[in-house]
């Protein structure tokens, strides 16, 4: 299927001045970032920071680069490889790197696996962080995210997942902070995908995220978001699109908050 191929694109760091808490410290794809983050409730490769469970979805073994580009430079790197459900369960190894101000930003390299058991996908990422500040305070640590996603239907998935549900780095820091979403994704409309997402549930402000996927062609699709705040009314807006010929992938997005920041992923199902 066209779109579980989209989700191999690989992961980016979202971090960027005034960034909301739901997303400051997460990885996302550039398919993803397009659709506002909403993916706790996708199957596929896009939902391994979001929920690490989805990615027992992606069919094939993959590899992919990709970057972040904000205020004039790349802020953002990073670097997949994804093993296929050989009978075990589905791994992916990750690295990534960013860069925000001098001196400052996050390196990461983690290690993911994902099961499934009829309709039921469980899935648990252990990582470890090296955190960076110009100040010296930063910290460095080993971190833990658990998800699980349930499809009831060929066309319904419900996601939950608990982003830093363990962590050895200091208690003081916001990428030390639990975070819990709940969400949902259908198929119903042929060639759309809707996808909602109740994220930062443990934090100080619950957001709702809602991104839209239409296949345009067998190739293309085009996605829309919003990011908004439920008591603060904060807001983000984001639009993307994305190509697959044969076994090339290649996205982008464009996300609107209190910057510009264009997200780019390419990769390559072998």
């Amino acid at each position: 299927m066209w779109c579980r191929s989209l989700v191999m694109v690989p992961l980016l760091l979202a971090w960027w001045q005034g960034a909301h808490p739901a997303v400051a410290a997460g990885m996302i794809s550039a398919r993803v970032a397009g659709m506002a983050d909403a993916a706790v409730a996708l199957p596929g490769i896009e939902a391994l920071w979001s929920n690490p469970a989805g990615m027992i979805a992606h069919p094939q073994l993959s590899v992919g680069l990709s970057a972040m580009v904000a205020d004039g430079g790349v802020r953002r790197r990073s670097g997949l490889y994804f093993q296929p459900d050989n009978g075990l369960g589905a791994g992916a190894l990750g690295w990534r790197r960013s860069r925000w101000n001098p001196g400052e930003g996050i390196d990461q390299i983690q290690y993911t696996l994902a099961i499934s058991h009829h309709v039921w996908s469980f899935g648990g990422t252990i990582g470890w962080v090296d955190y960076k500040t110009a100040d010296g305070t930063g910290d460095a640590g080993a971190v833990v995210d658990f998800g699980v996603q349930f499809a009831p239907g060929a066309e319904v998935v419900v996601g939950a997942a608990i982003n830093r549900v363990y962590s050895t780095l200091s208690d003081g820091l916001a990428i030390a902070r639990p975070q819990a979403s709940l969400g949902v994704s259908t198929t119903a409309v042929p060639d759309l995908t809707l996808a909602l997402e109740l994220a930062d549930l443990t934090g100080p402000e619950v957001g709702l995220k809602v991104g839209v996927e239409y296949r345009l062609t067998e190739a293309m699709a085009t996605r829309l978001g919003t990011y908004r705040g439920l008591s603060r009314g904060w807001e983000s807006w984001t639009a993307g699109l994305g190509w697959h010929q044969d076994n090339w992938l290649v996205d982008w997005a464009l996300v609107l908050d209190a910057g510009i920041t264009h997200w780019i992923g390419i990769g390559w199902n072998l």
